[in-house]
């Protein structure tokens, strides 16, 4: 077997939701420690530390858990079948987005329930006691919401079989929004008159509940004998078989199998920087301080400044590299925003009429109602491709938006990464990573915070066009797999975002050796050690997959056009051959690209955009042939002034910071790298020179 085949096959271990429920038996991931374990932790450990898997235990390790995700396949599945429903037909429209459910069904994020049935028998998998509302597998009051208000016409049936050890009580509460009637065994039960009681003897007993909801004060928590019931008695959805009674076992030694590989890949990806203590210690202690800064609201937006202390840390030059620059403060910051997203998980969130909202329906459309390609709209006034990605993201952590906190979280943290790896190989290793510092202080203290799991799509265009920057570095070395890579990317990046093309495209400028400076005399120079069949490839795949997108649309409304039906109409600039000398247009071409350099909308100077409009200043006077600033290198420059391209044709507005994402890394990189190089030897001097005609010439 390939080395390459073992990362897959450890995710889909850890993954595969298992029958026997535990807290570690994979997607969704509702728990708290699964899905700081799942879903942050070994994504972590998959970048940093994936050779790991060559080891032999944790080999077999990975077999075992196959192994006992398999063998619960024999099961009867566990919890409970929860089916909601409301008035037949549920049919509406949300930002132009239709939902149908003929027959009213409330389909909920989980993979375990009868997404595609046309009859579900399940639209949700009771697998723990609710406390609120929140807790409850109802992401769909969303749509209930937009559509019918009120929540007056919503019922829920339960079903299953609870077996219980010996003889005792089974009670479940009452709240004032719920009225629950039915069956606990034998013995009917009706919550009108107060809490349900039964008292059962010890088997086995089939459970048909049904409640209506109103309102969101609601409450599912059995007792059995007075404790929890699902820690003291076991449910499964049908007629158990005796094999199931070795369920407990089964995820017991799940939980084991989960833990042992985690804790055994961090103690090898630890062993790595063994020689680098201070790096571990600093992550450790760092996340720490800043997880505990992220519950208190009076500091909480300032903790990332922590991260610019990372510069102090000693480093070993062996591990002055991008993986040290991740521990450094690519840890504490996500373990920062693990601390926000962790009171989500395993909640639905209630979202804004908004374009947020926009995005979920879509997503909602398309995994339960199996649009795959039309996605929601014949044409894409919303911007298309986060709607799947939004989808894909509950998919894994089901009803909760804990998902998409960390989804952000971590695309930010590459595009500060990106930041380092550019300023290292320019100014070395301190000025990287505090330039890398800077990019997530100006996310987290910015405009730019509104956005971390928002839900919108920004963030996740950008993490594609820097995804396709490190593979356009490495296509600098003639990898052409790289730029291909890269250009698929790109073409990503303008799915999620379509007014992000330019700044993908000018990517590119990141094929030129970082060497070649914005000088003139320098770029003539090196011209040709610029990569044009690289250049060539990247633009091909980009230019393929508009391609794709104009197929796409001409196939739903005729037009083969990339912007047909497309918000560009609520945002054009309206710059024309005709419109070139119009004030008014310049206007507005002034007013979005100050929006995008000051990271504010009106645009204004702000102390927390400071090293983004440093930076820009440093491009500036690059271009203007400034000396000590045209040492800049061009790629930063050309990839820079791509990111601000689209203000030229997009006006931008509302949301303020959005469009800035992609912009802010290479602006703190320029400003970085700028710093250095006054404060380099030599740099007065050649200061001076610029000032003395007879040296000038």
């Amino acid at each position: 077997m390939k080395v390459s085949v073992w990362p897959a096959l450890a995710v889909v271990a850890l993954a595969w939701p298992s029958r026997a429920l535990g807290p570690l038996d994979g997607v969704p991931l509702n728990g708290r420690a699964e899905a700081l374990l799942l879903g942050l932790v070994v994504p972590a450990l998959l970048w940093i530390h994936s050779k790991a898997l060559m080891r032999p235990a944790l080999r077999v390790t990975v077999v075992g858990l196959v192994l006992l995700k398999a063998s619960a396949l024999a099961l009867t599945p566990q919890g409970l079948c929860a089916r909601f429903s409301t008035t037949a037909p549920f049919i509406g429209e949300t930002h132009t987005i239709p939902i149908v459910e003929p027959d009213g069904w409330l389909r909920s994020w989980d993979i375990r329930a009868d997404w595609g049935a046309q009859t579900p028998q399940c639209t949700a998998i009771v697998d723990r006691a609710y406390a609120s509302g929140r807790e409850f597998p109802a992401w769909f009051v969303n749509l209930l919401d937009s559509i019918r208000p009120g929540r007056t016409d919503l019922s829920m049936t339960l079903r299953g079989v609870m077996r219980v050890p010996d003889a005792g009580t089974f009670t479940l509460a009452a709240s004032s929004d719920m009225r629950i009637s039915g069956m606990v065994g034998s013995v009917h039960v009706d919550s009108t008159a107060g809490p349900i009681t039964a008292a059962l003897q010890a088997g086995q007993h089939s459970i048909a509940l049904q409640a209506s909801l109103v309102g969101s004060d609601w409450r599912l928590e059995p007792l059995w004998n007075g404790t929890d019931a699902w820690s003291s008695a076991s449910f499964t959805r049908s007629e158990p078989g005796s094999i199931d009674s070795a369920a407990g076992a089964i995820a017991a030694a799940t939980t084991l199998a989960v833990l042992a590989l985690i804790v055994m890949w961090a103690c090898s990806a630890a062993l790595e920087w063994r020689a680098s203590t201070p790096v571990l210690v600093w992550a450790a202690l760092a996340s720490a301080a800043m997880m505990t800064a992220a519950g208190l609201e009076a500091v909480y937006r300032v903790a990332p400044l922590v991260l610019v202390a990372a510069i102090a840390v000693p480093v070993p030059a062996s591990h002055r590299n991008l993986k040290t620059a991740f521990l450094l403060i690519g840890v504490p910051w996500l373990a920062f925003f693990a601390a926000r997203a962790l009171p989500d998980v395993g909640r639905f969130t209630s979202y804004t009429h908004d374009d947020w909202l926009a995005y979920q329906v879509a997503a909602y459309r398309i995994y339960m109602g199996g649009y795959w390609l039309e996605g929601g709209n014949l044409a894409f006034d919303y911007q298309p491709l986060y709607r799947w990605i939004c989808g894909a993201v509950h998919v894994v952590f089901g009803d909760s938006s804990a998902g998409e906190t960390l989804l952000d979280a971590a695309l930010l943290l590459s595009g500060a990464l990106l930041t380092f790896s550019i300023v290292k190989m320019t100014a070395g290793f301190r000025w990287a990573i505090a330039a890398g510092a800077a990019v997530l202080v100006t996310y987290a203290v910015g405009t730019t915070w509104y956005f971390v799991g928002r839900g919108l799509s920004e963030i996740a265009s950008a993490g594609f066009g820097f995804m396709a920057a490190f593979l356009l570095l490495r296509g600098r070395l003639g990898r052409i797999r790289s730029v291909v890579l890269a250009g698929a990317c790109c073409g990503l990046m303008f799915y999620t975002r379509l007014n992000f093309l330019i700044a993908g495209l000018s990517l590119a400028a990141l094929l030129l050796p970082m060497r070649v400076s914005t000088s003139i005399a320098d770029v003539v120079r090196y011209t040709t050690r610029f990569r044009l069949r690289s250049a060539v490839v990247y633009a091909g795949v980009v230019a393929g997959s508009v391609c794709l997108f104009m197929t796409r649309t001409w196939w739903y409304t005729g037009r083969f056009s990339a912007l047909y039906g497309t918000s560009l109409k609520n945002n054009d600039i309206g710059l024309r051959f005709d419109t070139v000398a119009d004030p008014e247009v310049w206007q507005r071409i002034r007013h979005s690209l100050a929006t995008l350099v000051f990271v504010n909308e009106p645009p204004h100077l702000d102390l927390r955009a400071a090293v983004v409009i440093a930076g820009a200043i440093v491009i500036v006077l690059a271009g203007l042939q400034v000396p000590v600033m045209r040492r800049l290198p061009m790629a930063i420059t050309l990839a820079a002034l791509g990111a601000v391209a689209s203000g030229f044709f997009v006006h931008t507005h509302n949301y303020p910071g959005r469009m800035s994402i992609p912009l802010i890394p290479f602006a703190c990189a320029a400003a970085a790298i700028g710093v250095q190089r006054l404060a380099a030897p030599g740099a007065f001097a050649a200061n001076c020179a610029w000032h003395n005609p007879a040296m000038r010439k």
